[in-house]
């Protein structure tokens, strides 16, 4: 009985630890991969449907806040009509190639920060 109970604990401890440290690991391979500028490993981690989808979502949003805060007629226009364009922008731009060169342009920027704290 106690070497079951040993296991399971074992088990949990495993998977417990796996759970914390799977995120870390994914985002060192992303990192490494932006590095050498791989975009098919990079593009491994993602699900860009998905991405692009909660973009769209999230920019329409916004567009319609803006519709509602609007007091002339032509800002709600241009706001409705901005919320019908996010879809096929965000599909043109959301490219694997693009979301590759952002995240090296962020680690870049964050180089050139640490350096100019030195």
């Amino acid at each position: 009985m106690r070497k079951a109970v040993a296991a399971i604990l074992v088990v949990l401890i495993v998977v417990a630890g796996w759970w914390y440290v799977s995120p870390i690991w994914t985002l060192r391979e992303m990192r490494d991969a932006a590095k050498t500028h791989d975009s098919a490993r990079f593009s491994a981690h993602i699900d860009y449907p998905a991405l692009r989808e909660s973009l769209k979502v999230g920019l329409r949003r916004a567009a319609i806040s803006e519709t509602g805060k609007q007091s002339d007629p032509i800002g709600s226009i241009g706001a409705a009509a901005a919320s019908l364009f996010v879809g096929p922008i965000v599909d043109s731009i959301l490219t694997p190639k693009a979301v590759e060169a952002a995240f090296v342009a962020d680690e870049n920027r964050a180089r050139a920060r640490s350096r100019r704290c030195r």
